[in-house]
């Protein structure tokens, strides 16, 4: 990942400020789970662990980058101050433009260039995908289920605001129930890529494994 990024801000050049691959780098490298890559990983060894492992952990590392995304635009969402035990992006940000400021304008300031920070990680998770040499069948069974865990993020209902909901309550709580299933899904996207099984059969080995996590089953 950190390579990537590396090669992401040497092709930008001047264009990309040296703050963003900096930030995005220490949320990547900040204490966490990990889960969702490890499940990718792991599914792919659980099916026979054929192919190439660099491919494997190339589409692992795409998906720990969209799940960067989500983690920055939810802390704004939020009005988060911590993330995986440090200040979050958009705290950060707003440090940094706080001279010279008012306090509201650095929050403003931190909250916009957290959200393009995001954004770019959401372009770059797309970049880590597409150039993990997947075969035409790979992407013909992975791509999709990709591009529908994508979709769920950004579901109307997930924002859960509405009366009566306090602030960062509805927002963590409506995106639990789409978390839940994109867990399961990193599992499915390793078994698809790995295997040429019917996609039903995989869907309940995954679900099933899941739920013994503790997870739900993704939205039909």
């Amino acid at each position: 990942m950190a390579a990537f990024i590396e090669a992401q801000r040497r092709s930008a050049g001047p264009r990309l400020p040296t703050e963003v691959p900096h930030v995005l780098g220490e949320l990547l490298a900040a204490d966490g789970k990990r889960i969702r890559p490890l499940l990718c990983v792991l599914g792919w060894q659980a099916a026979g662990g054929a192919g190439d492992a660099e491919q494997v952990v190339q589409v692992a590392a795409a998906l720990e980058m969209l799940h960067a995304f989500t983690l920055i635009h939810d802390d704004v969402m939020d009005h988060s101050e911590l993330r995986r035990g440090q200040p979050t992006v958009h705290h950060t940000q707003a440090i940094r433009f706080a001279p010279g400021r008012s306090p509201a304008e650095a929050e403003e300031l931190g909250k916009h260039t957290a959200v393009l920070i995001g954004n770019l990680a959401l372009c770059w998770s797309d970049g880590l995908l597409h150039t993990a040499r997947l075969t035409l069948e790979q992407s013909a069974r992975v791509l999709p289920l990709i591009d529908d865990m994508g979709s769920e993020v950004f579901h109307p209902e997930s924002a859960g605001s509405g009366p009566g909901v306090g602030r960062g309550q509805g927002t963590r709580a409506g995106r639990a129930r789409n978390r839940e299933g994109v867990i399961v899904r990193h599992l499915w996207i390793s078994l698809l890529w790995a295997v040429a099984s019917p996609v039903a059969r995989l869907r309940r080995l995954g679900s099933g494994f899941g739920r013994q996590l503790g997870v739900g089953e993704p939205s039909e």
